[in-house]
């Protein structure tokens, strides 16, 4: 007997449902090129790149790592914007002399896709920073000269120093003279005497120092000495402290004077004068000058005329410290004259004010209109003179030899 296969009622249905399957749709395809990179620089690197796609292209670029092999979009990219075609991206802010990897992206239905890997250089950054040796130094200034150039773009220039550090770091003290190449001068202020300083100019590019080489240089000694000679004119290196005395050294603020009155107050707190009076008198003295009688200065000194004091104030100075005393420095080389910020006493009642912020110095004139008598004023920004304070105000004398 001869037997048929038949096939099962279950058989014929599963061919049914597998003939009615629908089929995929179209996947999306992405077709990449990239060049090479080119215009190389230490900092910067360009591609062109070309995408094609049989789908809407949402965004497309270059990504790229100094780690990443084969980057993605969670790395850096820089993006071409939307479609297809050829598109040109640069990139920038890389880091001298460094690996990268660079690949193009396109997304496309909410899906990222990526194109061959390139693998560049960037260029070592030439940098040369020259520095002069210091000039025009005296007890708390010196002054260099420098020149950068570089082939990268510089966002910070200028001079590190230290008294301790022999190789200064941006770390220790600094002074900026902002950003590109050239030459350019920096002043250090504020300097202590007798002191060995390391100074080297610096560069940063790409979040990257760079420094020149160090230079050393000694600051002067000040002149301890009995005066110093400045435009011609004999000045005390010292403030008066009490009545006929001198103070001990260039640094004591010594006392404060009301204009033609030879009774000094105290530059601290509590108020007392030379007497040991403690009432203030906010009158006004009389008389045109300073009158001989009435001078605080010592025998063989004077107090200074309103010209004198003008001609101080029209030499070369700066703000600093001497011995921990705020003040400003006027002149330079060996002839320097140091100032020291003792503030002043306001007229009415005597109240002390900008200790170490502000230096008040009379001169012997009352201005031509009564209203009051000439001073120097300085502080750490600016220095003036031949403007007029009231007479009842406590200031410092400096005084000049007959």
């Amino acid at each position: 007997m001869k037997h048929f296969w038949k096939p099962s009622f279950f058989l014929i249905v599963g061919l049914v449902l597998f003939s009615c399957k629908k089929e995929p749709e179209n996947q999306a395809q992405i077709l990449f090129s990239i060049s090479e990179a080119n215009n190389i620089s230490p900092n910067s690197a360009t591609f062109d790149a070309f995408v094609a796609a049989n789908t809407t292209i949402a965004d497309k670029g270059i990504c790229y790592s100094l780690q990443n092999n084969t980057p993605t979009i969670a790395d850096f990219k820089i993006s071409s914007g939307n479609g297809t075609g050829n598109y040109n991206v640069t990139l920038t802010d890389l880091i001298d002399n460094t690996v990268y990897f660079a690949r193009p992206y396109a997304i496309a239905d909410g899906k990222t896709y990526y194109g061959e890997v390139k693998k560049f250089r960037t260029l070592l950054s030439e940098i040369t920073i020259v520095i002069s040796n210091a000039i025009n130094i005296s007890p708390n200034s010196a002054i260099f000269d420098i020149s950068v150039d570089a082939n990268i773009s510089v966002s910070d220039k200028g001079i590190c120093y230290s008294s301790q550090n022999n190789a200064p770091t941006t770390g220790d003290s600094k002074i900026s003279n902002g950003s590109g190449i050239g030459n350019f001068r920096v002043e250090l202020i504020n300097l202590m005497e007798n002191t060995l300083y390391y100074v080297r100019p610096y560069v940063i590019a790409n979040g990257i120092s760079y420094y020149g080489e160090c230079k050393m240089f000694t600051t002067l000694k000040f002149t301890y000495s009995e005066s110093v000679v400045i435009n011609g004119i004999h000045w005390s290196t010292r403030n008066v402290n009490m009545p006929g005395k001198f103070a001990a050294k260039p640094e004591d603020v010594g006392m404060l004077y009301q204009w033609n009155r030879k009774i000094g107050w105290s530059c601290t707190d509590p108020i007392v004068n030379s007497n040991g009076g403690t009432e203030w008198d906010s009158s006004e003295a009389s008389g045109n000058n300073w009158s001989l009688e009435n001078s605080p200065c010592p025998s063989g000194w004077r107090v200074p005329t309103t010209e004198e004091l003008e001609s101080l104030a029209s030499v070369t100075s700066s703000w600093g410290n001497l011995n921990g005393v705020s003040g400003r420095f006027f002149g330079n080389g060996e002839n320097v004259l140091f100032l020291p910020a003792a503030g002043y006493r306001y007229f009415a009642y005597g109240y002390l004010y900008d200790v170490g912020s502000c230096g008040t110095y009379w001169s012997s004139n009352m201005d031509q209109y009564s209203y009051g008598a000439f001073y120097l004023i300085f502080r750490s920004s600016a220095v003036y003179s031949g403007i007029v304070s009231s007479k009842p105000t406590g200031q410092s004398v400096r005084c000049v030899a007959k």
